[in-house]
């Protein structure tokens, strides 16, 4: 079977994150906005590497919605050493990263890897699959996150929503 290619391990668009310093201040400016209402992801993270070193002091706060037909998110740095607080403390509060759903989180990092991409987090996800996220240096200040969902959450309301099938 040919391995995929990276224009399909991108296929599946499913969120935008933006890292901040506050969740619930942010997911209620938000709001005000009109844009929620807002609710705590249930995707929980362990296992974490952080530059490939194990990392397992890492909690952060995710606060999620959908946007239109696509996921929507404010993640906050709680504790650890985490890609989200280097950003907080050298970008401030702002887009960090566009989020794919895969099949496998191992094909897809090799492809990223072979693609000239840079792992900078990983980890497993509760009840199965796993994440990463890259960077690659022609885009040195955006993030690329990849999802393999466990089967608890498909009928999550965020993280179950399929906007590439929209």
């Amino acid at each position: 079977m040919k391995k995929k290619g990276i224009k399909e391990i991108m296929s599946k668009f499913h969120h935008m994150g933006i890292v901040v310093k506050d969740a619930e201040d942010s997911a209620k400016f938000f709001e005000s906005l009109g844009i929620g209402p807002f609710k705590p992801s249930k995707l929980v993270h362990y296992d974490r590497k952080v530059y490939g070193k194990p990392n397992d002091e890492v909690k952060i706060k995710a606060n999620v919605t959908t946007l239109g037909p696509v996921g929507f998110e404010v993640v906050q740095p709680v504790e650890g050493n985490s890609i989200q607080k280097a950003w907080i403390e050298e970008k401030g509060e702002s887009i960090n990263h566009l989020c794919f759903i895969v099949d496998d989180i191992d094909e897809a990092c090799s492809i990223m890897l072979d693609a000239g991409f840079k792992e900078i987090s990983s980890g497993k996800n509760e009840g199965g699959g796993g994440m990463a996220y890259f960077i690659h240096d022609k885009l040195p200040n955006f993030q690329f996150e990849f999802d393999q969902l466990p089967n608890h959450l498909s009928d999550d309301f965020y993280w179950g929503n399929k906007p590439w099938l929209k």
